[in-house]
């Protein structure tokens, strides 16, 4: 990591290419993000969501994230009375979901192809 702290300190002693290709990906995928007109926002996978950032990285509506929580769908803490959720409960919520769309998908697919339909 000391590497890539000089990189950005000192930009014209580190050419690019040395970078490791992870954060190099990293650094391609928010500079295209930016390029669309994209927010990009880099948090740990250990940090702590409020309930409107995570519903902002799901794109879900507040109170269908709170009844998710309230449901243990994807696992939090309460502090104060605030709901408090990982980033990486968060992601895996995310992919979870995207897996069982997937399938659903797959399975009408099939069907379709059973019943012959174009």
């Amino acid at each position: 990591m000391g590497s890539l702290k000089a990189a950005l300190e000192q930009p014209e002693a580190t050419p690019l290419s040395e970078l490791p290709l992870s954060i190099r990906q990293l650094l391609e995928d928010a500079l295209g993000e930016l390029e669309r007109g994209h927010a990009v926002r880099v948090l740990p996978v250990h940090a702590e969501l409020s309930v409107a950032e995570a519903a902002d990285i799901l794109g879900l509506a507040q109170p269908l994230v709170i009844s998710l929580l309230e449901q243990r769908d994807i696992p939090s803490a309460q502090v104060g009375g605030e709901y408090r959720i990982r980033l990486e409960e968060v992601v895996l919520f995310a992919q979870t979901q995207k897996g069982i769309a997937y399938r659903a998908l797959q399975q009408m697919a099939d069907l379709a192809q059973e019943l012959e339909m174009p």
